[in-house]
């Protein structure tokens, strides 16, 4: 680096000796040798260990005493429980008394004499939204649907495969299967305890 100074200044200095050649940079000396490290000293070498020592033979164990068997002292049998007496048993419970016989009905009050009866000026023919005639003609009308069913039971419906009466069979037959499974034991129960207590009373009233 400083060489390439000294030759900027040179040639800064010497502005019309351009053409002459530069004279070769003088060759650097060349470094001194660094002297060489001195050989470390060699570690000196560890000691060895002493050998341990070996362990001293455990001594063995004296035997144990054999335990001196106690004879337990016999406990006397405890003595059986007397045994309960026998509970006396219930006494029978009384006859039911029979039942009193029904009191005969009062007789019906005599009904006045003087009744005031209503007569056809009195009562008033109810109010009618409809003419008679209309009233008339509805009547009739029905009157003929209801003929008509009675010779006609099954009405047929669209094609005439599916009958109303049929189609109304089919719905209510869940219902009424649902409505016997949930209250027809409690009515057989219901119809047989009539039926026996009927049955005891007549029997009671035949000892009798």
């Amino acid at each position: 680096m400083e060489d390439i100074l000294s030759s900027i200044r040179r040639i800064l200095s010497e502005p019309d000796s351009e053409a002459e050649p530069e004279p070769e940079p003088e060759p650097e000396p060349a470094p001194e040798s660094e002297p060489e490290p001195e050989p470390e000293p060699e570690p000196e070498p560890e000691p060895e260990p002493a050998p341990e020592p070996e362990p001293e033979p455990e001594p063995e164990p004296e035997p144990e005493p054999e335990p001196e068997i106690e004879l337990a002292e016999l406990e006397p049998e405890p003595e059986p429980e007397p045994e309960p007496e026998p509970e006396p048993l219930p006494e029978p419970l009384p006859e039911p008394a029979p039942e009193p016989p029904p009191e005969p009905l009062p007789e019906s009050a005599p009904e006045p004499e003087n009744v005031l009866e209503l007569t056809a000026a009195m009562i008033t023919p109810p109010e009618t939204i409809v003419s008679g005639r209309t009233t008339q003609e509805s009547t009739d009308i029905l009157s003929e649907l209801a003929r008509a069913i009675l010779n006609q039971r099954d009405l047929q419906i669209g094609g005439g495969a599916l009958t109303l009466e049929g189609m109304v069979r089919e719905m209510l037959r869940p219902v009424l299967r649902e409505w016997l499974d949930r209250n027809l034991p409690y009515l057989i129960e219901r119809l047989v305890k009539k039926e026996i207590d009927l049955m005891v009373n007549r029997a009671e009233k035949l000892d009798l």
